[in-house]
């Protein structure tokens, strides 16, 4: 057995890491796997005997997420910003008229709105957040089907993910108005969350080498153990369940929903955030596309990350408007 450290090009959160892990251990001359999130490489032990000829074999198995296998790290490409400028700056300007004429609504203070919680969770169900949750979407999608079931479980998995973000979003909001968050309190969380949004951008756009917060292992493995369940209540209850998958874009939506002190705002807010997800899963259950072309994966990414700072950035700002 021998030893190989690849870089990973287009991984920028927790969730890249267990997409990885579960698609390199499938191969059979694997030994163990071990991704680093913060380089953005992954170490693999198995029988090959060059790093080319594992690059080879392994690739192919990321390739169908977006993701390249490299020997040298990735960088962004200045074309890339550029063309990916226009289609970022066409949704802020629709999510700026959108607050300009009060169509975004507001929750709590005006720090984040319903539509920001929209088009957030769009973008994660776009990016390797939502590749690990169609992953299991698809397996749960082919196992039932084989059983004849194509359209009930998948129904059931989005039912019960709208729910669990509902209320699990609502009990963050209480559990925040149990702590009694006081003003400066919820403007640190606030401040903390714009510091996620901005390390999460930066990793989309490879500008910078950040460490995000993960949850630990016990935690997001038996998630994905259930997939291979034959019980009636595997699918919602594997759909509820992505509500702890270490996602950042999740993660930072969930500290948000602890600032906002209500059941009513915690729950609205995390629905609106399952409800952008909503229609890419929907497509991922009956129709299986996915950005699986690398370009095509770095066009998103970069647009996804100009928006997630701009989002990290009016955050801040909204937030320093409340000291004055």
């Amino acid at each position: 057995m021998k030893s190989y450290t690849f870089h990973i090009h287009e991984m920028h959160c927790a969730s890249c890491t267990v997409l990885t892990d579960m698609e390199l251990r499938s191969h059979s001359d694997v030994e163990s796997v071990r991704v680093h999130l913060d380089t953005k490489t992954v170490d693999v032990v198995g029988n090959f005997e060059t790093q080319e000829e594992a690059r080879l074999e392994l690739a192919p198995l990321l390739a169908p997420h977006g993701y390249t296998l490299a020997h040298e790290a990735a960088i962004a490409p200045r074309d890339s910003i550029i063309r990916a400028l226009p289609f970022a700056a066409g949704i802020i300007a629709l999510f700026l008229v959108l607050q300009t004429f009060g169509l975004a609504g507001t929750l709590g203070n005006d720090a984040i709105t319903p539509a920001t919680a929209l088009i957030i969770g769009f973008i994660a169900s776009l990016s390797s957040c939502g590749a690990v949750v169609g992953s299991l979407l698809l397996s749960l999608t082919a196992h039932y089907a084989n059983k004849g079931e194509r359209i009930v479980p998948q129904l059931t998995f989005h039912g019960g993910r709208l729910i669990a973000f509902f209320v699990l979003g609502g009990l963050l909001g209480t559990f925040g108005s149990i702590l009694t968050l006081g003003f400066y309190t919820t403007l640190i969380l606030n401040i903390v969350v714009t510091l996620m949004l901005l390390a999460l951008g930066m990793s989309l756009l490879n500008i910078a080498r950040v460490k995000l917060l993960t949850l630990p292992a016990f935690v997001t493995k038996p998630i994905t153990k259930l997939v291979s369940a034959k019980k009636p209540w595997t699918p919602f209850a594997l759909g509820a369940l992505t509500f702890f998958l270490p996602c950042g874009f999740t993660q930072s939506a969930q500290l948000y929903s602890l600032s906002l002190g209500t059941f009513a705002d915690g729950a609205m807010f995390m629905s609106m955030f399952a409800l952008g997800t909503l229609p890419v899963l929907l497509i991922i259950s009956f129709l299986p596309l996915a950005f699986r072309n690398p370009q095509k994966k770095q066009l998103f990414n970069t647009v996804a990350g100009i928006l997630v700072l701009f989002f990290a950035l009016y955050t801040l700002y909204t937030t320093l408007n409340i000291l004055i």
